[in-house]
């Protein structure tokens, strides 16, 4: 009687976490939509401009150091309202890797064990919808601009730590394995310089929120990039 109420609970659990999961998604999508929608709305009167980012991404969940300063990749595009030359729609497409700091996990293992071992990374891979807000003066080549979006993150992460006990058994812990897609946000901002409407080197750090059912992993970027105008 006991393990059927149990069953029943769990299956009730299972349903709440899938409905949340299909909210989730379905928040994303709709989100997503609305934005190309916007972006064909302004497209008879507009310029895209398009380009490719990288940098340094320090992840900082939670003060976390199991993860060395990994490299972000990124690619963008926005389109401009020809009457609104301040503001420009679009997104950003962008992945980033993580190496295991080995020396940070082994520390923490308590149990003895020999020729201690660990092996281990993390990537994100990031869509995002975004608005971005630059001021466009013609008589500078420096523009500030501010970039908010939110979109979808999909997230890969194991770390393991191997060894042998005293009595010669091999030791073999998983520290940290998981698979997920979240909802997920950026914001930041930086400096264009060079014309908007041509070639600009773009300057942008940014930081990242990655909604997962019961944490939030967080992450920061430093990029440097070239966009280009059509």
């Amino acid at each position: 009687m006991f393990n059927k109420e149990k069953s029943q609970t769990d299956g009730i659990d299972d349903l709440l976490i899938e409905r949340k999961a299909m909210k989730t998604r379905t928040l994303v999508n709709a989100i997503q939509v609305l934005m190309v929608i916007g972006a064909m709305a302004v497209a008879p009167a507009q310029m895209a401009r398009y380009g490719f980012d990288g940098g340094p991404a320090k992840s900082t969940e939670g003060g976390n150091s199991i993860w060395k300063t990994g490299a972000s990749l990124g690619a963008q595009i926005f389109y401009i309202p020809e009457m609104q030359r301040w503001f420009q729609i679009g997104g950003r497409l962008a992945y980033t890797h993580w190496n295991l700091n080995k020396e940070d996990v082994l520390k923490d293992i308590t149990t003895p064990i020999a020729e201690p071992k660990s092996a281990g990374e993390m990537w994100n891979l990031e869509i995002m919808p975004a608005a971005r807000f630059q001021s466009h003066v013609i008589t500078s080549i420096f523009n500030a601009f501010g970039q908010v979006g939110i979109g979808w993150n999909m997230r890969k992460s194991n770390a393991s730590v191997s060894g042998v006990l005293a009595d010669g058994a091999q030791y073999i812990r998983s520290v940290r394995s998981e698979t997920q897609a979240s909802l997920a946000a950026t914001i930041g901002g930086g400096l264009a310089i060079g014309y908007p409407d041509y070639l600009t080197l773009d300057i942008f750090p940014q930081y990242h929120l990655v909604f997962q059912n019961k944490t939030i992993p967080q992450y920061f970027t430093v990029n440097f990039g070239i966009m280009v105008g059509l």
